[in-house]
């Protein structure tokens, strides 16, 4: 080696759902991960946690899930950390956030470069409701099958096939 010291100017926490994408996130860099995802938010304290216990004053957290987004904002208050929320509201634009991620660059061209990145992915899910609800102007039923958008209700349909192709027809509009 020639002595020379590569410092890290910031890390990234990172909330995720489930064992395979924790294994994505941690191949791709990240220092800290919160589970957490659709039906289990994190706690403001939970975050905190995982901000002060990273070795590093700044830190960019990547929510994941449009609900833990104004959690990671508290969490990011609560420290004397330089902390940067990036608003990824799916795993996958987590993922593309993390692919932008650059070591060599500071913690506002990082965070400037991971938002770009969000907004050039939409994500395209099909699930089933968990419970009866008015949302969007749809009225879903328990265990009916509905598809999101970027994290928000889109479609609901009682055809998985109908509603795959309602979502791809909205996701390109």
């Amino acid at each position: 080696m020639d002595g020379t010291q590569v410092v890290i100017l910031a890390v990234v926490v990172a909330v995720v759902a489930g064992s395979g994408f924790e294994r994505v996130f941690e191949s791709l860099g990240v220092d800290a991960v919160v589970p957490g995802g659709q039906t289990m938010n994190p706690s403001t304290q939970e975050l905190l946690q995982a901000i002060e216990g990273v070795a590093n004053d700044q830190v960019i957290v990547l929510p994941n899930n449009s609900n833990i987004i104004l959690t990671a904002e508290q969490a990011s208050g609560l420290t004397s950390k330089r902390v940067r929320v990036v608003p990824s509201k799916t795993m996958p634009q987590g993922i593309a956030a993390l692919l932008a991620f650059n070591y060599q660059a500071d913690t506002d061209s990082n965070a400037s470069a991971m938002n770009e990145a969000v907004t050039q992915v939409r994500t395209v899910e099909v699930t089933r409701a968990v419970r009866t609800v008015q949302v969007n102007g749809f009225a879903v039923t328990e265990g009916q099958l509905i598809g999101l958008i970027d994290g928000d209700l889109a479609a609901t349909d009682e055809d998985a096939s109908n509603l795959v192709r309602q979502l791809l027809e909205r996701a390109e509009a």
